[in-house]
């Protein structure tokens, strides 16, 4: 009589309702990543308007001498940046030195305590 009562009963199994249950994850996942990329663009744009509000009367808001103090830390700021840039290479190679070893470390003492719990258990 009713030919789409069988059809539902048949597709009604644990799969369907995963199915169901995975569209409204990712359904609320979008929804709410959109929406907080949207209060992001907003503000954005309020930063953006305090940033020109402050660039625009930065010799007002702020005396000469602290003017002078922000663009040395700004410079030595850009100096130490750019000398961490150059020695990321050997720190990195020392730190992965300093690893090996204490692995070395760790598996000879593993196998030590392996060797000699064999020879007392013979």
């Amino acid at each position: 009589m009713y030919p789409f009562v069988n059809l539902f009963e048949k597709y009604h199994t644990y799969g369907y309702k995963v199915i169901i249950i995975l569209y409204k994850m990712v359904k609320y996942l979008l929804l709410h990543i959109y929406t907080y990329f949207n209060r992001q663009t907003a503000l954005k744009q309020i930063l953006q308007r305090i940033i020109h509000f402050g660039i625009s009367r930065r010799k007002v808001l702020v005396p000469a001498p602290f003017q002078i103090i922000i663009r040395c830390v700004r410079k030595g700021d850009s100096t130490m940046n750019h000398t961490l840039q150059d020695s990321i290479d050997y720190l990195i190679s020392a730190w992965m030195i300093v690893t090996l070893l204490i692995w070395i470390i760790f598996g000879t003492l593993f196998l030590t305590v392996q060797v000699s719990f064999s020879h007392q258990m013979n």
